[in-house]
């Protein structure tokens, strides 16, 4: 992380059925890779180090979400269908994150 941050507070949203957050405090060693779309808000880019976008269609990020939430025994796909699908599409059109990306990936097989 930029800046000399070496450590980071935040709540995460993992509890989508109660929607409550859950705090979190991580320690940041040597190397921190963090995930998520949001990480590419105007707020969070400057202490980010290395940014990398990868490029996946909505449908195909849909899927693999709604499958990973099954495999943890969650059924979740009209969250992932209705919530999460338009919240992405919403959050790309207004901060354009990919355009802050230091590498763009365009896989061309599916990733597992």
């Amino acid at each position: 992380m930029a800046r000399g941050v070496r450590e980071l507070s935040y709540d995460s949203c993992d509890d989508w059925d109660s929607w409550a957050t859950i705090p979190t405090h991580l320690v940041v060693r040597r190397f921190l890779i963090l995930e998520g779309v949001g990480l590419f808000h105007p707020d969070i880019v400057p202490f980010l180090n290395y940014r990398v976008w990868l490029e996946v269609p909505l449908d195909e990020a849909t899927a693999r979400g709604i499958a990973r939430e099954r495999s943890l025994g969650r059924e979740q796909s009209e969250i992932w269908k209705h919530l999460w699908e338009p919240n992405e599409i919403a959050f790309e059109r207004k901060f354009q994150p990919k355009r802050s990306a230091h590498c763009l990936v365009r896989p061309e097989l599916p990733i597992a």
